[in-house]
């Protein structure tokens, strides 16, 4: 997992389609966009979404394939961390979508901060973090094949 703030994205190392989606986020104003995907030139399509986060812990969600980048553009949230080899295997969602359960690990994600979640990072998202606070995130994902 990554966690930073946006003006430091310099320092990382991402696959090129993130680069490029994380250098769109810091450079677009992404609070004139409307709620909603769009597609971006890397070939990922940006989400942008508004909620409040909710109070309960959740499992934990993990992928083999996917790799999500995800910014605050307003507001803060905490998110469940754990890597996969310290959770324990509940059941599988989708095809690649599978709960975990394990000691709750929570970080905080303010505003202006950019995560990105590798398939051995399994999360908890939307995590309240200050009351009834209004988040808004851009999200792309990334899915590489098992021979990637």
């Amino acid at each position: 997992m990554i966690i930073d703030k946006i003006e430091n994205r310099h320092f990382y190392k991402l696959p090129k389609q993130l680069e490029e989606a994380l250098e769109y986020m810091a450079t677009t104003d992404l609070t004139s966009l409307a709620i909603g995907e769009y597609p971006l030139d890397c070939g990922l399509t940006l989400d942008i979404d508004e909620y409040t986060p909710a109070s309960d812990w959740k499992k934990y969600e993990g992928h083999n394939y996917i790799t999500h980048l995800r910014y605050i553009v307003k507001g803060s949230e905490k998110l469940g961390y754990a890597n996969k080899q310290d959770v324990e295997f509940v059941e599988q969602k989708k095809a690649d979508k599978f709960m975990y359960t394990g000691p709750e690990s929570k970080v905080r994600v303010t505003e202006g901060c950019f995560v990105v979640l590798f398939p051995q990072d399994c999360h908890a998202l939307k995590l309240v973090d200050q009351g009834d606070m209004l988040v808004r995130k851009a999200s792309v994902s990334l899915i590489t094949s098992p021979e990637a």
